[in-house]
């Protein structure tokens, strides 16, 4: 995981009313308390970059980098491009009425983060690492092979 953080005004926030996630500009989820406001956080980087955990998603090489929100949404783009290659991270938690809820199977809460390479070929680095309870405790991850990990 990074030792540094973005500054504060290069972070944007996705959220579903219950909870928010702050992401920095290089594609770096550095704050989210699950599943609620009021939870305990599971990325907490951006109060302890050495042991707060992040959710980290960027370019193996140096890249341009460029972030919007979709038109009118809660959903953020990070663009990473090169003079070859481009790709775009979009990040977002679903959103939904209490009616849609109840007409279709929903998740209570979810995060998705989706990765779009545009043209040409670029090596990515995924860091995934949650340390719950603002890094007093570092999760196990295990292979549960079909179910994913």
């Amino acid at each position: 995981m990074s030792a540094t953080v973005a500054k504060i005004q290069d972070y944007a926030v996705i959220g579903d009313g219950r909870s928010g996630a702050l992401i920095s500009n290089r594609g770096s989820i550095d704050w989210l308390c699950w599943p609620r406001f009021d939870s305990a956080s599971i990325f907490a980087a951006l109060v302890d970059p050495q042991i707060g955990g992040a959710w980290s998603i960027r370019p193996a090489q140096g890249s341009n980098f460029s972030r919007r929100y979709i038109n009118k949404t809660n959903v953020i783009e990070t663009t990473f491009s090169n003079a070859s290659d481009k790709v775009v991270l979009t990040d977002f938690m679903p959103v939904a009425s209490e009616e849609q809820k109840r007409q279709m199977l929903w998740p209570e809460h979810e995060l998705v983060r989706h990765v779009k390479c545009e043209w040409g070929e670029m090596e990515l680095i995924v860091d995934f690492n949650p340390r719950l309870d603002y890094g007093r405790v570092c999760p196990e991850i295990k292979n549960a092979r079909k179910l994913g990990w």
